[in-house]
């Protein structure tokens, strides 16, 4: 019957005795109240033992590594940071070579006001000078030289592009202890070992005298005069 609770009598071996209370002779079999208690703690024995054994957590998805997997785009942003560390690294070399450069005017103008004349430029490349850098350009070289004689030094780029040359033209150099004019004789010779790029003193009513880097053709072509080292045998 709905809602009726039925009794099943306990054991012979339970029994206290005739005189036992009815409630105590018999004990519920079965109810629905009982039905829906039993099935509620079931349930909560076994979510609580998959919870434990750690089939009921959630779990993160697996961490890719996308250089690992040859993934493009990895690639690609990889090749990027080499670019830029590329090209913050010639921005110092420059950055340097300029720096280096305006010490060497300022020592220069020093040394001027010291001896209360001016010092030529023939006077400040037989100065002994040490270079050394494992690659640069025609020039950051020729910057670093200038500013260790403190004299202002110039490429004529229009010169050497007709020449075919280029001043982002690279290479290394150890020379220590050496004549100034010996070292850019030098650099002149690594950059273009055709021996096309030769070098002149000019003089300029607002800035003085000055080094300008050019080809053997143009300065011919203007009238240049070049210095002794540079000379052909039969002009000297």
């Amino acid at each position: 019957m709905p809602g009726a609770t039925y009794y099943t009598p306990l054991a012979s071996s339970t029994r206290r005795g005739p005189f036992m209370p009815k409630h105590d002779r018999f004990r519920p079999a079965w109810s629905p109240g009982h039905s829906w208690a039993r099935a509620l703690a079931l349930l909560t024995m076994l979510g609580t033992v998959l919870v434990g054994s750690g089939c009921g957590t959630p779990t993160a998805p697996p961490v890719v590594d996308k250089q690992a997997a040859g993934d493009p785009s990895s690639d690609q942003e990889l090749k990027a940071e080499i670019h830029s560390l590329v090209t913050e690294v010639e921005s110092v070399k420059t950055t340097v070579a300029e720096l280096s450069q305006r010490l060497g005017r300022l020592e220069h103008e020093k040394a001027v006001a010291a001896r209360g004349k001016a010092i030529s430029v023939e006077e400040q490349l037989r100065k002994r000078i040490t270079i050394t850098f494992p690659r640069n350009t025609l020039e950051v070289a020729l910057k670093l030289l200038s500013g260790d004689i403190g004299v202002p030094l110039v490429i004529r780029s229009g010169d050497l592009q007709l020449e075919g040359i280029t001043k982002n033209q690279s290479f290394g150099m150890d020379e220590r202890d050496q004549p100034a004019e010996a070292i850019l004789l030098t650099i002149l010779k690594r950059a273009n070992p055709d021996g096309k790029l030769v070098y002149i003193i000019e003089n300029q009513p607002d800035v003085g005298e000055r080094i300008v880097v050019t080809t053997r053709a143009a300065a011919a072509s203007r009238g240049d005069t070049l210095p002794a080292a540079l000379r052909e045998p039969s002009a000297r």
